[in-house]
């Protein structure tokens, strides 16, 4: 070391340091804890729970007294349904579910029982199919699923995209790679430089909403005119981190898009809708599952934004208070990250939205917080070892954000041991092991006792289940219920007999086919966790990937069938529960 050189380089040590320490005591709470709209505490005195009930009540008038009133209404929602995530899959089980609930009263009355229905990625894809369809004059068949022309179109279209399209589209997104680095990376201006996301936007459009450019707010009067529910189309509103972790609380990253309005209770609500901010856009964004934000690992997660792989978007952020002086923008790295208009936060210039299943994937959490009464649950997402891992997240949310309970008798007593008895030792009696000194036997076991409590859930094959969350307090004192009715995609292979033949049964047994390995469980792709394999292989029939997005029409409509038959043997349970004249019999697909 030369050692006359010393003090300079001292010098410029200590003023690093000090650049180090004064950030690092600078940071700060970048996202605040917004208030729960409602709230639900278990409080013995029956005078505070009165009182926090009509606290709820006011919360929740000032919220969505405009929601209330395009129905007519002075109270929350009574019957709301939530449409899961899982790419195609779940839009064409989706289709099929809501086209038996349309058939469960005499005559149908496409679902206009519903107060509200929320969609995610797939689940959203089949909300824009029905809100086109109910937008859509016809006097030949004005019932939306008896338009059998329309249902064909929609199943021979369903191929999104296929493996050379995965292919060719990363590829683009690659070649734009370097315009990514300079306006992003360079400058940080939070452009969409991803070629694939409007192509993306381009095929939603094209299938579900028949190429038609339809804006949100447009939906306004047609809704009234119809007395059709309220959609909600949710996405995530990827926040950086800050010391608190508010971010990752669902009221905050749980990113509505509704006629009225669109945001989250981190950068408010904005009830004025850009002029491009279409149908189809936001569908899109709400199934941007190939995202480099979400994906788990920071090697991962930089690679893959070098890639230029982002199908999230970019929007204004309509809580900013004025646009930012033109120098600050030529500000270059690193300069512009100690700039407001770069944060991913509240304070920024844009916020960045991308796929719904990455805060709650059952698109439930935006109809538990408006106090909705009665819940119907649309889950497709792809679970091929029937974990329920959705159901368990939004679980635990709603107890650490609202105060509440959610419980589904069936699910806790299929899955709620298998889970707890992956964390367990051999000694708790989960696993038949030999002394407990065998690792490699041991989670064989579990591995075994898992699919044993799997298997389970196949002894109703109508895979409709009850639920109830629990904790809200009502102004007589006592306990409010939200019932909740939980439909599983899922199929009992032991009786595929009971199928619809030509759809289910055929389609099951072509499915069967690319089995990986004959000596694993009927969903084929049970040990199969890589991506890759995934989009390569593929698993078996109904829990096929979700890279899946080229569907065929025989496929498209086994799925549907298989959403309509699991819908229409619960039939009596659901029409209770919906409030419409009970049947003794229903003719079912077969």
């Amino acid at each position: 070391m030369n050692l006359t050189l010393w003090p300079q380089g001292r010098g410029v040590i200590a003023a690093a340091l000090g650049m180090l320490i004064l950030l690092s005591s600078c940071a700060e709470v970048r996202v605040e804890p917004v208030p729960a709209h409602v709230r639900g505490v278990h409080v013995p005195d029956t005078n505070a729970q009165a009182q926090l009930a009509r606290q709820n009540f006011e919360s929740l008038r000032n919220m969505y007294g405009h929601e209330w009133a395009l129905r007519n209404h002075a109270a929350p929602p009574e019957r709301c349904l939530a449409l899961s995530g899982g790419g195609i899959r779940s839009a064409a089980f989706s289709i099929g579910v809501m086209e038996r609930l349309a058939h469960l009263s005499t005559p149908p009355d496409d679902l206009s029982r519903l107060d509200v229905v929320s969609g995610v990625s797939g689940g959203a894809y089949a909300l824009a199919w029905y809100y086109w369809q109910l937008s859509i004059e016809t006097s030949t068949s004005p019932s939306i699923f008896t338009r059998w022309q329309e249902l064909d179109r929609l199943e021979k279209e369903s191929d999104i995209v296929d493996r050379p399209k995965y292919v060719g589209l990363l590829a683009v997104d690659l070649l734009m790679s370097p315009v990514n680095f300079v306006l992003n990376g360079v400058f940080g201006w939070h452009a969409n430089t991803t070629p694939g996301r409007p192509w993306y936007e381009s095929r939603i459009r094209q299938i579900f909403l028949g190429g038609q450019t339809i804006t949100l707010s447009s939906f306004k009067t047609l809704l009234q005119q119809r007395q059709a529910p309220l959609f909600i189309v949710n996405a995530t509103a990827y926040i950086d981190d800050d010391r608190n972790y508010y971010g990752a609380l669902l009221a905050n990253s749980v990113f509505e898009f509704t006629p009225f309005w669109y945001g989250s209770d981190a950068f408010g609500y904005s009830w004025d809708h850009p002029d491009d901010l279409d149908f189809a856009r936001a569908v899109a964004i709400s199934g941007a599952a190939l995202d480099s934000s979400t994906m788990a690992g920071s090697s991962q997660k930089t690679l893959s934004s070098l890639l230029n792989v982002d199908l999230g978007m970019y929007l204004r952020n309509f809580g900013h208070a004025a646009e930012p002086p033109s120098w600050k923008k030529l500000l270059p790295f690193p300069g512009y990250l100690f700039t407001d208009r770069y944060l991913r936060d509240p304070r920024g210039e844009s916020v960045y939205v991308t796929d719904g299943g990455h805060s709650d994937n059952l698109g439930m959490f935006s109809l538990v917080r408006r106090l909705c009464s009665r819940i119907i649950v649309v889950d497709a997402e792809h679970d091929p070892e029937y974990r329920f891992n959705s159901y368990f997240k939004l679980q635990a949310a709603l107890k650490r954000e609202l105060g509440v309970e959610f419980i589904v008798d069936k699910i806790e007593k299929t899955r709620g041991a298998a889970r707890w008895c992956r964390y367990a030792s051999v000694a708790s009696g989960c696993v038949e092991g030999k002394n407990g000194s065998d690792m490699k036997a041991q989670e064989q076991g579990t591995r075994s006792w898992e699919r044993k409590q799997g298997s389970k859930f196949y002894e109703d094959p109508t895979s409709v289940m009850t639920g109830v969350i629990r904790g809200f307090p009502e102004i007589s004192g006592k306990e409010k219920h939200i019932q909740v009715i939980y439909i599983k995609l899922s199929l009992n292979p032991e009786k595929i007999s009971e199928y619809p033949r030509k759809a289910v049964q055929e389609y099951y047994a072509t499915s069967s086919r690319k089995r990986i390995n004959p000596g694993l469980p009927p969903s084929g792709c049970l040990e199969t966790y890589s991506y890759l394999r995934l989009l390569v292989f593929g698993c078996v029939f109904p829990q096929e990937a979700t890279t899946d997005q080229a569907f065929t029409k025989h496929q498209f409509d086994a799925y549907r069938k298989l959403g309509d038959f699991i819908t229409c043997r619960a039939h009596k349970e659901i029409q209770e529960f919906l409030g419409v004249g009970i049947t003794d019999t229903m003719q079912c697909p077969t």
